[in-house]
C-alpha cells in the first residue's frame, strides 16, 4: 500500500468515526430530552462527559453516554446530576436513561 493510499484511508476512517460519534451524541441528547419530558422535568442544560465520575465508574459501559445534567421540576426547583443514556449492552439501540441526581435520593 503506497502512503498516499494509507494516508487517504486513514483520512476516512478518522472521519467516518467523528461522525458515528456526533450521531451518537445527539441520539443520545434526544433520548434524554424525551425523557425528561416524560418525567415532568425541564432539561436547562446537559453537557456530555467523557469519562464518568467517581459514582458511575464501574456501573457505565463503553456503550453508554453519559451527561451532566441541570434540569427544574413542575415546581421549579433546579435540580443537576448525572443522565446514563443508553442500555449496558444494547448502548442507544434501547432508549434508557438513568439519572442521578445530585441533591435527591
Amino acid at each position: 500500500m503506497s502512503d498516499q493510499t494509507f494516508l487517504l484511508v486513514a483520512i476516512a476512517v478518522i472521519g467516518l468515526s467523528v461522525v458515528f460519534d456526533r450521531h451518537r451524541a445527539q441520539r443520545a441528547q434526544a433520548i434524554l430530552a424525551d425523557w425528561m419530558r416524560e418525567n415532568g422535568w425541564q432539561l436547562v442544560s446537559s453537557t456530555r462527559r467523557w469519562l464518568p465520575p467517581w459514582s458511575l465508574l464501574f456501573r457505565v459501559s463503553r456503550y453508554q453516554l453519559v451527561f451532566r445534567v441541570e434540569a427544574h421540576d413542575a415546581q421549579g426547583r433546579r435540580s443537576t446530576g448525572f443522565a446514563v443514556c443508553g442500555g449496558w449492552w444494547l448502548g442507544l439501540f434501547t432508549e434508557r436513561v438513568d439519572v442521578r441526581w445530585d441533591d435527591r435520593p
